[in-house]
Order: structure tokens, then sequence, then C-alpha cells
């Protein structure tokens, strides 16, 4: 992945092998504090400040996969974790950082991992024969937001997952947007995310063009 994401991203730092004698090995990453579904779960929709930091760590990363022809396919709220402020220091406290990039794939091969509600794919919700593009991770970022703005609702509150890939497989427009404003109480974030999940993938913006939307959203409205 490109340099560019690195701070959006939990880095690790380094490999021991064998570091037990026992033939343990074990990773020397990075430690959030808790994920977003924890945040949520614990005080509600994200303020206005919390729900900036969490868009410009998605935003990154996605801006860094679709340099390198890579589509993320698991972007939600359990893989986003808030970074404990440093000591000593004051700083840090409150940042989001991405995790489990695993899922990872080329544009134009399937999918190896995602949620009932995220894959929403081009062939009438069959998981199976879908091929993944960028424009799926624009969906997801969506999905996302609504989560953290909504303090954990989803656009298809209460159903089944197996519900919902039903639902997906021919739900309208309307609907969407609907459900959005519905979970969403402040207009001009309903607004913003109707602009993500557009059913149709070919009329969902481009990543760069959500990042300057983020820009003037957010522009003094900390």
């Amino acid at each position: 992945m490109g340099a560019g994401a690195r701070k959006s991203v939990i880095e690790v730092f380094d490999f021991l092998e064998d570091y037990d004698g026992r033939g343990s090995h074990a990773l020397v990453m990075e430690a959030g504090e808790e994920d977003l579904v924890g945040r949520v779960k614990r005080g509600g929709a994200l303020s206005r400040k919390e729900l900036k930091k969490a868009c410009a760590a998605a935003v990154e990363v996605l801006l860094a996969l679709e340099k390198n022809q890579l589509v993320w396919t698991d972007l939600r709220a359990s893989n986003f974790v808030v970074m404990p402020t440093q000591r000593g220091t004051g700083r840090g406290g409150g940042g989001v950082k991405a995790i489990d990039l695993e899922s990872a794939v080329p544009v134009g091969e399937k999918p190896v991992d995602c949620t009932p509600e995220v894959a929403l794919l081009y062939v009438q919700g069959r998981l199976t024969q879908a091929l993944v593009a960028t424009s799926y991770d624009v969906w997801s970022l969506g999905i996302l937001l609504v989560f953290l703005a909504s303090g954990g609702r989803s656009l298809f509150d209460g159903e089944a997952s197996s519900r919902v890939m039903v639902s997906l497989a021919s739900v309208r427009q309307e609907k969407v947007e609907g459900q959005v404003e519905k979970s969403v109480s402040d207009g001009k974030t309903a607004a913003l995310i109707k602009k993500l999940v557009v059913v149709d993938p070919r009329q969902r913006p481009s990543v760069a063009a959500i990042k300057w939307d983020l820009l003037i959203f957010f522009q003094g409205r900390d």
C-alpha cells in the first residue's frame, strides 16, 4: 500500500519468531482503545469531530487502495479503531485507524469477505458471480456513515442477514434514500450519505470526488 495511507492504518512494527522457545510467533502492532462498533454502542452517534476523523481515515485508505487497483470489500465499523492518547504528550487521542485489510482484492475479481448489507453487487445480489470495482467501497463507506451518524442503525434495521441480501437484490433508489432519511436525523449528513449509497454503481462518485465533498461538508463544522 502507498505511504499516503500509512497514518490511517494500524502498523506492524516487528515480527517475533519463536519468541517463547516453543515455536510461537507474534506480531508487534499498535493497539487501539476500541473499534467504532464499540464506540457507537457506548456513546451513541458520533459527534461531527469524530465523524470527520472516521471519514478522513476511510477516504485515505480508499485512495491508497484505488491507486494500487485494489478494492477493500470489507469496509465496516468493526474494522476501524479509536487510538489512545500518547502518554506524556496529550496527542493522538480519538484518532481513527483502519485494520484488517486482508480482504482487499484486485479490481475485477470476486470478493473474499463482506457483510450482507455491504454486498450490494452487480448481478442481482448473487455474491459468487459478482466482480468488484472501486464503487463497491463507495457504497460501503455510505453504509458506514449511516451506522456512525445514526448511533448504530442500518439501512435494513431489524432484518435478518438472509433477508438483507434478498432486499438488496431488487432494492430501488427511492427506498434507499428514504431509509437514510429515516435513520439519520441531520439533513445535511443524510444528503451527503445519499450521494454514496447509489444503487447503480456506475452513478456513484469517485473516491477523489468524495474527499472533496467531505472537505466542503466538514468545513467550519467541528
